[in-house]
């Protein structure tokens, strides 16, 4: 029961994009540890205040910058990265219609 276990973990963990590290084997079984950052957040609203404004780009800039750490949604067009491409993403988003 402990290996399917873990192996639904890694499934899940792979499908999610999540960081898989193995923690123990032992006597043939395998004990994996997931780490799955879910964002359940408005797209562009990288401070987490509900709302998309002018905040959210200086968030970003803080980040690039690496002066804050990052926080969930910080990747707002979703290229793995970052950077100033987040930032035209949320101006896109704060001044469509």
């Amino acid at each position: 029961m402990r290996k399917l276990f873990a192996q639904l973990i890694i499934i899940v963990a792979i499908a999610a994009l999540a960081t898989v590290g193995v923690v123990e084997a032992r006597e043939g079984l395998w004990f994996a540890e997931a780490h799955i950052t879910v964002f359940t957040g408005k797209i562009g609203d990288v401070n987490g205040d509900g709302i998309v404004d002018t905040g959210d780009i200086t968030k970003v800039k803080r980040i690039y910058f690496g002066l804050d750490l990052t926080t969930p949604g910080a990747d707002v067009n979703g290229d793995g990265f970052i950077d100033t491409g987040d930032i035209t993403a949320i101006k896109v988003i704060y001044f469509e219609p």
